[in-house]
């Protein structure tokens, strides 16, 4: 019974976050830096971290947080992060470099 209120409650806080974030406009900038002011945003705390910051031990981030961030990136970059991606994202730079390899306006642009 306890798993079943919990998906419940996790679809649900899913969707609602979800439908926060679509009406968001675009952040403009330097993925770095827009990584950065996402995940502050999801997790509610200042942006003066590192690449290197860990997003659990450092930040505190749960697998709610995480799955939040991947949100807020799918509908910034209109990507789609598949769990197995998003079970990767350690730190931030694990963040930056998902995003640049895998958005194909990004690599692009990089080609160029």
């Amino acid at each position: 019974m306890k798993k079943i209120n919990l998906l419940i409650y996790l679809t649900i806080s899913f969707c609602l976050f979800s439908c926060s974030f679509e009406s968001k406009p675009k952040i403009e900038g330097e993925i770095n830096e827009v990584v950065k002011i996402l995940v502050s945003e999801v997790l509610l705390t200042d942006n003066n971290f590192s690449n290197q910051t860990h997003l659990r031990n450092d930040l505190g981030a749960d697998e709610l947080d995480i799955v939040e961030i991947t949100i807020a990136l799918e509908n910034q970059y209109d990507i789609i992060i598949q769990d197995e991606d998003m079970a990767q994202f350690v730190t931030i730079d694990d963040i930056v470099n998902y995003i640049e390899h895998n958005t194909p306006n990004i690599k692009e642009k990089k080609k160029q």
